[in-house]
């Protein structure tokens, strides 16, 4: 009875000190966290919103490139036409217009637009949206078809900048370049590359273009139009065309160029070529082994340039300023970016024996 006894009261005496001490420790959350009265309302949590801290640019990141984006982006546009459709199929099924894309650039805050002809070639509407969401409907002031340029205006949106104008007659091989345009549609993208080769021909199917811009900058269908730009963010070219055969092989029309046929669009309709005074026609050529054609002289008009130059029938024109000439659409191109009358050094075959005029071109008309 005696040990029972003890091992009773032994029992009681743990289960006393348990509940001692969970007393204790329920009296010290009861301290710490005490409940409100009954007829006190429970507090409202309110939504704290703290500002996020604004990210700081590290100033080295801000590279030249990043600097002309900024300054150049503004002033591209992302082009969509409307057009009608010629397949016949599509239109019976109620789809009578098809839609493209192109870019272009504005080089006058009075709203002027420089872009490809091939961009806006018979389109029955333009529509241009910059980079800031800003859209509107867009007209055709002039149309080079043959340079593949072409002038548009847009009068319902202020505010407008322009884009620097640069040039193209002191491109270095290597110099890095940007082109900003609206590839597939996908709007303002921006790519980077250097300057692969100055002019360049470019060979289609109807004819060889003469003295291109060759970039490795990735010019895409949608780029067309678009601006090729120097690291200052000055203008030096018109994206136009790819080479469907290569990879990473880009062109653009020279901003020199492309900026006089502008202003004599925008200025007259049409685009000003010195008059040498002569009349020319295509032929076969195989004289130089890179040359395929070259313009012939059919006609020399009396008391014009040509003949004070010393020009006769038959003459093959090869080269003009050291340029070489196709047929008399490249010839056309090369004049078509003159902007005075200084003397033109045009190479000529003759009795299948090579020489040099110099034939001073009359008042541009």
């Amino acid at each position: 009875m005696k040990k029972g006894t003890e091992i009773a009261l032994t029992t009681l005496g743990l289960g006393i000190a348990v509940g001692f001490a969970v007393a204790i420790t329920v009296g010290a959350q009861a301290t710490n966290t005490p409940a409100p009265p009954l007829d006190q309302p429970k507090p409202v949590v309110e939504d704290v919103v703290e500002e996020a801290p604004q990210s700081v640019v590290d100033p080295a990141r801000r590279t030249a490139v990043v600097l002309a984006v900024e300054k150049v982006a503004p002033t591209v546009v992302a082009i969509t036409t409307k057009s009608p459709s010629q397949d016949l199929f599509a239109r019976f099924q109620g789809r009578a217009t098809r839609s493209s894309e192109g870019s272009g650039v504005v080089i006058d805050t009075a709203g002027i637009i420089l872009t490809n002809a091939h961009v806006v070639s018979r389109a029955s509407r333009i529509d241009v949206t910059f980079a800031d969401g800003r859209s509107g409907e867009a007209t055709i002031l002039g149309v080079a078809p043959d340079l593949d340029l072409a002038v548009l205006r847009i009068s319902d949106i202020d505010g407008l900048q322009a884009v620097e104008i640069g040039s193209s007659a002191d491109l270095l091989l290597g110099e890095p370049v940007i082109a900003i345009g609206n590839p597939f549609g996908l709007g303002h993208t921006v790519t980077t590359g250097v300057v692969g080769a100055t002019s360049r021909p470019l060979p289609t199917d109807k004819r060889v273009f003469q003295n291109f811009i060759q970039t490795d900058a990735s010019i895409n269908p949608g780029n067309s139009g678009g601006p090729l730009l120097n690291a200052n963010g000055k203008l030096i070219g018109i994206n136009t065309a790819i080479r469907p055969d290569s990879e990473g092989i880009g062109f653009a029309i020279p901003v020199d160029r492309a900026v006089k046929v502008a202003k004599d669009l925008v200025e007259t309709g049409v685009v000003r070529i010195p008059w040498l005074g002569l009349t020319l026609h295509d032929v076969a050529f195989r004289g130089v082994p890179t040359q395929r054609t070259a313009p012939q002289i059919e006609r020399v008009v009396r008391g014009g340039p040509a003949e004070a130059a010393g020009a006769l029938p038959g003459d093959l024109i090869l080269k003009i300023n050291d340029h070489p000439i196709q047929g008399r659409m490249d010839l056309n191109t090369y004049l078509s970016g003159q902007t005075d009358e200084s003397a033109l050094k045009l190479t000529i075959s003759r009795n299948e024996k090579t020489q040099q005029i110099e034939l001073t071109p009359s008042v541009v008309t």
